[in-house]
């Protein structure tokens, strides 16, 4: 039996260790920071606390496993995999920030650019914004190369999202596909005239340009926003700005329960978010789950995986024709079919599968 030590900073994540619980393996989990929250978890859990714990205790630790599983490549997380032994197989649980962060340029519409300010240092134009272009390559390919060198492979759902990696970004591990949790069953909801505006205060989502659609015209839908965390700089301020002159925008800004947040996904008849990137893969999933009408960006690589695999998923541009007509609703047989083809992803790979792979890898 091959053992595994998945590493986390989150307790958010924990579930993720679910995808390796196999007879294959034995599973622990480091949790790196003091003060989180590790009850009510089913494997062992050691924390260490990266400020004050010397680094090679950490790595002392982790060398007694066959793998390690890095979930977020944090600063600090990139120093232990410099120092892990070669005989330990590293696996890089992705989770985006880690890559989208350095690449704003590609990751943001330019109402959003023009609204941080200055904030990420992307207002520059002409042979400036070139040059600033190639700098941040530069810098990005120098940094990378001695830790992703040291990744054996980087886990993601879908072979779109790793193309779209590799057409940016240097010296991408191996892809190793992940599976999905778990299937799904339909179910026969009641829609309410509500739908949901992207996830977060993060600027990734690009409300800006969706407010723009929605504010000139009052379609009789309640809009509901997540706005309880991500960061409060000058897009933000020029988000709520907008927010607060229309009516019909309900801005949730208190984290909710569980239940709390399902209920509004079962209520509501559509998801809209406008992300160039991989994000809030797990709210995606909800909203198929209950039977929302997914509006993605075209320019996101999860758009087009969901969409090969059968899904019926719509751009922004409808958005915009169906906001104007009162259309975001999805009729019953898109839904079933959406049902259908998700089961379809995960019953062609599941858990079982994903863990046989990897310890063919380990072997």
């Amino acid at each position: 039996m091959k053992k595994i030590v998945h590493l986390h900073t989150d307790p958010k994540f924990f579930y993720d260790v679910s995808s390796y619980q196999n007879k294959l393996f034995e599973n622990e989990i480091i949790v790196l920071g003091k003060d989180i929250n590790v009850k009510n978890i089913n494997i062992p859990v050691t924390i260490f606390d990266p400020i004050n714990e010397d680094i090679e205790i950490i790595i002392n630790f982790i060398s007694n496993f066959d793998a390690v599983v890095i979930a977020n490549l944090t600063p600090f997380n990139k120093k232990l995999v410099l120092k892990i032994p070669k005989k330990v197989k590293i696996f890089w649980r992705f989770f985006g920030y880690e890559l989208y962060s350095t690449r704003l340029d590609l990751m943001l519409s330019d109402t959003s650019i023009k609204a941080s300010k200055n904030d990420y240092g992307l207002e520059s134009t002409g042979i400036k914004k070139v040059v600033n272009s190639l700098w941040t390559k530069l810098i990005f390919f120098l940094k990378s190369y001695k830790y992703h060198r040291k990744i054996d492979y980087i886990l993601l759902f879908s072979s779109e999202e790793y193309e779209f990696l590799n057409k940016h970004w240097s010296f991408i591990p191996k892809f190793l596909r992940l599976p999905l949790y778990n299937g799904l069953e339909y179910k026969f909801l009641v829609k309410e005239n509500n739908f949901i505006l992207g996830n977060s205060r993060s600027i990734f989502n690009n409300h800006l340009n969706l407010i723009d659609i929605v504010k000139k015209k009052d379609a009789g839908f309640n809009i509901k926003m997540f706005l309880s965390y991500g960061p409060e700089k000058n897009y933000y301020q020029n988000l709520s700005n907008e927010i607060a002159e229309i009516p019909y925008i309900d801005k949730i800004t208190d984290f909710m329960t569980s239940q709390d947040f399902t209920n509004i996904y079962e209520k509501s008849s559509a998801l809209v978010m406008n992300a160039y990137r991989q994000m809030a893969l797990g709210n995606i999933f909800i909203a198929i789950q209950n039977n929302c009408k997914i509006y993605l960006s075209s320019k996101n690589p999860i758009k087009s995986w969901l969409e090969k695999n059968g899904l019926k998923i719509f751009s922004i541009e409808q958005f915009e024709e169906d906001y104007n007509d009162g259309n975001l609703f999805l009729t019953d047989e898109d839904a079933r079919n959406n049902i259908s083809k998700f089961n379809e992803i995960y019953a062609n790979y599941n858990v079982d599968m994903f863990c046989k792979k990897i310890n063919e890898i380990l072997n």
